[in-house]
């Protein structure tokens, strides 16, 4: 086994890591919003998004290393342009979430006022949307 299949090993294990861990964890804020409970646990959301940052810095480490090789090809490949964007999106998307983890473990969901709610879902659907595309982008780089 080389050091480079050990590597893409690591980025796509991270990834199906990561990807159970943000189900999990909409799984969490669903039930939040339908009120099956009435708050979340703090430590609980802090430990899965303290997680999910370990597990991106992994990824990005993991991809650094087996973009140089290819640089000069993937700095022109859409797929790959548009995949680092989404990427970019989802970091700064996951700082916002930090700051909203803590309204979900101090009132019920029901009990937000509008602006709130607004800025849970977008900050979910931002997420999500970023998630899926990276992962559609990456099966099209064809390396």
């Amino acid at each position: 086994m080389t050091l480079y299949s050990i590597i893409l090993s690591t980025h796509i294990g991270t990834a199906l890591l990561l990807i159970g861990l943000v189900l999990y964890a909409d799984h969490m804020g669903f039930s939040w919003m339908r009120g099956k409970v009435s708050v979340l646990p703090l430590k609980k959301l802090l430990r899965i998004h303290h997680a999910i940052y370990a597990g991106l810095a992994l990824m990005i480490a993991t991809g650094l290393y087996m973009f140089l090789p290819l640089r000069s090809f993937l700095i022109y490949e859409p797929a790959f342009i548009i995949k680092m964007s989404f990427i970019g999106v989802l970091i700064i998307n996951s700082l916002y979430i930090g700051k909203l983890t803590r309204i979900a473990s101090t009132a019920p969901f029901a009990l937000l006022s509008t602006g709130q709610k607004r800025k849970l879902l977008l900050s979910g659907g931002i997420s999500a949307i970023c998630w899926i595309s990276i992962i559609v982008t990456a099966t099209q780089l064809g390396v």
